[in-house]
C-alpha cells in the first residue's frame, strides 16, 4: 500500500510539473521538480514531524507552571469490626453504629477533588521550559537544513538529468554522423578512390557510437531514477523530459568574506548548534535547582456518604502548603552539574569545529563557482573550433584530399568538445547551488 506522502508526491508531480508537449513525454521544469520534492520527499516530511514533536514536548513543559487538578469518585463495601474502646473511621459516617465482630458490611460512596499549584522551585521548571523550547527551535533549524539539502540535491539531480539528456542527444547525432561517414566511405571505395580499410574503420566508429548511445541511454535512466527518488515519486512516475531553465551565467555579486559572514548568520546547522548550546543553560538551571527546596500549595474537598440522602453526606476539606527539599542526594546534583558543564565545553568545541567547516564549505564552493564560470569561454571556443574542424575534415575527405583517420579524429574532437560544454554548464549550475547552500541562502518556500 502506498503511503499518503508518496501518493501526495505523485499527485503534486502530476499537478505541478507538466507542460503539454507534442511527444508522449511531458516536460518537467526545475521549479516543478523543486516544489514536488518539497511536498513529497520523505526525509523532509520526517524532519518536519520531528519538529512538530519537539514543539509539542516543549509545550508540555509549560504544564509545570499551571495548577494540577484531580478528581476521583468511588464506591466500596466494608465491615466495621473493632475492639471495645477502639475507634474506626466508619463511625464517622452519620447513622452508623459499630456492631460486634460480624460480617455485616456497609456501602460507602466517596468523591474527592484536589488541586495543587507550584509556587516556587528556584528555576527547576523554568529551566526545563527554556531548554525544551530551545531544542524545539533547534529542530526547526534541522528541518530547514533538511529542506535546503533536498533542494540542493534535487537541483543537482535535475541538472544531471539535463546533462545526460543533452549527452544522449549528442550521442544520437554522433551515431547519425558515423552512419553518414560509413555511407561516404562505402561510396568512395566502390568508386575505387579509397581503400577498403576506410569502410572497416567507419564501421568500427559506428559500432563505438552505438556503444556510446547505449551508455548514454542508461545514464539518463539512472539520473531520472535519482531525481524521482528525491521528488518522493514511485516507480510508476510519469515519463518526462526536463526543460533547460533560463539561468544567469554570471557570478554572484558577493565577496568571499561576505559570503562567509552570511553563512555564519544563516546556516541552519550552525544555528541549530547554537540553540542546543542555549538549551544547556536551561538544563543548568534545572539541575542547580536540586540544591534548593520546592514550595507548593494544595487543597482538597472530600465527600463521603452511605447513600444519597442529604443528611448522610459528610464533607471535609484540606488546604496547606508544602516545602519539599532533598537536601542530600548523594552528591547527585553536584555530579549532574559537572556533566552539564562538560557538555557545554563539548558544545563550544563543536561550534568552533562547525564554524571552521562553514568557512571551508563557503570558500570551496566560491572557488568552484569561479572555476566553473571561467571554463565556459574556452569550452565554447573549443566547441566552435571542433565543429568547424569536423566540417573541414568531412569536406576534404569527400573531395579526396583527406583520410578517414582525419575525419575520425575530427569527430572525436567534436564529440569531446560537446561533452565538455555540457559538463561545463552542469558544473556551473551545481556550483551555484552549492554556494547558495553553503551560505544558507537556498529558498525552500512551497508554492
Amino acid at each position: 500500500m502506498k503511503s499518503p506522502h508518496t501518493m501526495s508526491g505523485a499527485i503534486a508531480f502530476a499537478a505541478l510539473l507538466l507542460v503539454p508537449n507534442a511527444r508522449a513525454e511531458e516536460t518537467l521544469t526545475l521549479d516543478a521538480a523543486l516544489q514536488t520534492a518539497l511536498k513529497g520527499n520523505p526525509a523532509l516530511v520526517s524532519a518536519r514531524e520531528a519538529h512538530n514533536a519537539a514543539t509539542a514536548k516543549a509545550n508540555q513543559s509549560y504544564a509545570g507552571y499551571l495548577p494540577q487538578a484531580n478528581a476521583s469518585v468511588g464506591y466500596s463495601r466494608a465491615t466495621a469490626n473493632s475492639r471495645p474502646g477502639s475507634s474506626n473511621v466508619a463511625t464517622l459516617i452519620p447513622g452508623y453504629q459499630a456492631p460486634g465482630e460480624t460480617d455485616e458490611n456497609t456501602g460507602a460512596y466517596n468523591a474527592q477533588v484536589s488541586v495543587s499549584q507550584l509556587i516556587y522551585d528556584f528555576g527547576k521548571t523554568g529551566g526545563a521550559y527554556d531548554a525544551a523550547h530551545a531544542e524545539a527551535n533547534a529542530t526547526s533549524s534541522d528541518a530547514m537544513l533538511t529542506a535546503q539539502a533536498v533542494v540542493m540535491n534535487t537541483t543537482q539531480a535535475f541538472f544531471s538529468v539535463l546533462a545526460n539528456q543533452e549527452s544522449l542527444q549528442a550521442a544520437r547525432e554522433a551515431k547519425r554522423q558515423m552512419e553518414q561517414h560509413l555511407t561516404l566511405a562505402d561510396g568512395q571505395v566502390t568508386a575505387g578512390v579509397r581503400p577498403m580499410i576506410d569502410v572497416t574503420r567507419a564501421k568500427v566508429d559506428l559500432a563505438n557510437a552505438n556503444l556510446t548511445l547505449i551508455r548514454a541511454t542508461n545514464q539518463l535512466a539512472i539520473a531520472k531514477s535519482t531525481l524521482n527518488a528525491l521528488m518522493g515519486l514511485t516507480a510508476d512516475a510519469p515519463t518526462y523530459h526536463v526543460e533547460k531553465p533560463q539561468l544567469s551565467r554570471g557570478l554572484p555579486n558577493v565577496s568571499m568574506a561576505s559570503a562567509v559572514t552570511t553563512a555564519l548568520a544563516q546556516r541552519p546547522d550552525y544555528q541549530a548548534l547554537k540553540l542546543r548550546k542555549e538549551a544547556l543553560y536551561g538544563t543548568v538551571r534545572t539541575v542547580r535547582a536540586g540544591y534548593f527546596p520546592a514550595l507548593s500549595a494544595a487543597g482538597s474537598l472530600n465527600y463521603v456518604a452511605t447513600d444519597f440522602e442529604r443528611q448522610n453526606i459528610v464533607h471535609n476539606w484540606t488546604v496547606g502548603a508544602t516545602a519539599t527539599w532533598n537536601f542530600f542526594s548523594g552528591f547527585g546534583t553536584t555530579h549532574a552539574l559537572d556533566e552539564v558543564d562538560a557538555r557545554q565545553r563539548a558544545m563550544e568545541a563543536q561550534l568552533l569545529s562547525l564554524e571552521i567547516q562553514v568557512r571551508n564549505d563557503v570558500e570551496t564552493a566560491y572557488l568552484a563557482l569561479n572555476e566553473a564560470h571561467e571554463r565556459l569561454a574556452p569550452t565554447e571556443a573549443a566547441l566552435e573550433a571542433s565543429k568547424e574542424t569536423l566540417a573541414l575534415a568531412e569536406a576534404r575527405y569527400q573531395a579526396g584530399a583527406g583520410s578517414i583517420v582525419e575525419v575520425t579524429d575530427a569527430q572525436a574532437l567534436f564529440t569531446q568538445a560537446q561533452t565538455n560544454a555540457i559538463q561545463a554548464d552542469f558544473d556551473l549550475q551545481v556550483a551555484r547551488a552549492r554556494l547558495q547552500k553553503a551560505m544558507g541562502e537556498i529558498s525552500v518556500q512551497e508554492k
